[in-house]
């Protein structure tokens, strides 16, 4: 995805040499080196010093890994850098496997202005709603506000 080729390109450009890969992750998807891709990238991320805070190579990785609050960080970080669907697949992942409040709600916004995703009302309601569940004072506000119109 963020190379923006399809699976095919991916593997014929593995099975040509162009880049070299690492044994199969725990789920069986194929891993690559981060440095050797990274250029081809339709984003620009920057090494670091490990922190995912300052390590966008880090950040990546442990979203990559499912961990909920980094997807959500790389969502924020790909909507800074205007890649709206890509960040809504980031969300999509922390808020449905993680319950991530922040990512229900900024999905919310993604699909009550159409930026990455169908634009739809209903759906932006349904995910600021969940994030209303999960404890998300902005949400909450806003449905309160609503229901008080």
């Amino acid at each position: 995805m963020l190379m923006a080729v399809t699976k095919r390109t991916l593997w014929r450009h593995l099975a040509e040499g162009q880049y070299s890969h690492l044994p199969k992750d725990p789920q069986g998807r194929t891993v690559l080196w981060i440095h050797e891709v990274a250029a081809k990238f339709i984003i620009e991320l920057l090494p670091g010093d490990g922190d995912p805070d300052t390590d966008d190579y880090a950040l990546l990785a442990l979203a990559d890994q499912g961990d909920a609050n980094c997807q959500c960080d790389f969502a924020i970080f790909l909507m800074e850098q205007e890649q709206h669907a890509l960040a809504a697949h980031w969300l999509t992942l922390a808020a449905r496997a993680g319950g991530h409040p922040d990512a229900m709600h900024h999905l919310s916004a993604l699909h009550e202005t159409g930026l990455g995703v169908q634009r739809c009302v209903e759906t932006a309601m349904v995910w600021r709603s969940k994030a209303a569940q999960q404890g998300h004072l902005i949400a909450k506000a806003q449905l309160d506000a609503l229901q008080n119109e």
